[in-house]
């Protein structure tokens, strides 16, 4: 029976390596790069601004996230940005439409200076900014740059926008959050654009929660083998 429950555990271990294999390729959550709709965001400085993401019933473990930004000249190197997750599940106020504002924050990047040559850009993120964070529910991407000016945006640093994207996990509603306050007292007002959705270009990117799945598959590969091991003692 001994050399049976070996082959058993083999046979375990085989699958939740099988299993974690399959499922550390990254798989699109949301991703409306193509659907840019020709519209932008003005940068005001210090200004947090973000798209909400609502995912599907499954957890997801983020593996990367990108942010589309626009620059017509090189930024001053002193010019940043600061990226950030926050979950929605703050209270609802007037000024949200009847959702749930940002509340519980989950990431913050931090400040970054010195941005990448004039034109299109992305900021990229990878587990090795944010480590392990697995996502359920609905989440805000919010960016917000600084030392553009005391006031504005003296570098015409823009933020293009796209429609929502179609049959993805990952959804969003054309409308986005701004903070009119501070990070540390925040008024968050939920709002639309005069015309077309308002979506932050982003693309990110996860892997379905792997562990109840190998777990799964370990109870029922020990399970069959128990049952054959029944079977043939009686």
């Amino acid at each position: 029976m001994k050399q049976n429950l070996n082959k058993l555990a083999c046979a375990a271990a085989l699958t939740v390596m099988a299993l974690n294999t399959a499922l550390a390729d990254s798989y699109p959550i949301y991703n409306n790069s193509a659907g840019y709709n020709g519209g932008a965001f003005n940068v005001v400085d210090g200004q947090q601004i973000g798209t909400e993401i609502t995912l599907d019933a499954q957890t997801w473990a983020l593996t990367q996230f990108q942010i589309e930004y626009y620059a017509p000249i090189l930024p001053d190197s002193t010019v940043g940005f600061d990226v950030s997750i926050y979950k929605n599940n703050g209270p609802i106020t007037g000024t949200s439409g009847g959702a749930n504002t940002p509340g519980d924050l989950v990431y913050d990047g931090g400040l970054y200076t010195g941005l990448l040559a004039p034109g299109a850009n992305s900021i990229t993120y990878t587990t090795g900014d944010f480590g392990n964070l697995y996502l359920t529910g609905s989440y805000t991407f919010m960016i917000s740059f600084h030392n553009t000016d005391n006031s504005g945006n003296m570098f015409g640093l823009q933020l293009p926008l796209a429609d929502s994207p179609v049959g993805q996990v990952g959804t969003s509603y054309g409308d986005y959050w701004v903070n009119t306050g501070s990070v540390g007292s925040p008024v968050w007002s939920l709002l639309t654009a005069e015309s077309g959705q308002a979506n932050l270009v982003m693309n990110v990117e996860g892997t379905p929660e792997p562990s109840v799945m190998a777990l799964s598959a370990v109870g029922g590969v020990l399970l069959l083998g128990v049952n054959k091991l029944r079977r043939k003692r009686a």
